[in-house]
């Protein structure tokens, strides 16, 4: 149970991430939820997943996050407990 509940309290203290998504071909902006999730890497270097364009055919580009109000009064909060 000790296992439980470190992995509890180890969620609880973890750093909010931005929740807006922008892409840098077609411009779109929204909440990161919306992306499709892609995939990157080699056999060499590994693999690790991204976040797609969901307007972009070719998953256009996520290059810049940013976050709600709401994320950052969360974040501000999460870093003052740090």
């Amino acid at each position: 149970m000790l296992k439980l509940d470190s992995l509890k309290l180890e969620a609880r203290n973890l750093e909010p991430n931005p929740d807006i998504a922008k892409c840098s071909y077609c411009g779109w902006k929204g909440n990161v939820n919306e992306c499709i999730k892609g995939e990157e890497g080699d056999w060499e270097t590994g693999y690790y997943k991204i976040d797609e364009c969901p307007k972009c055919e070719d998953g256009g580009c996520i290059d810049d996050y940013d976050m709600t109000p709401e994320r950052a009064k969360e974040w501000e909060e999460w870093f003052d407990k740090k």
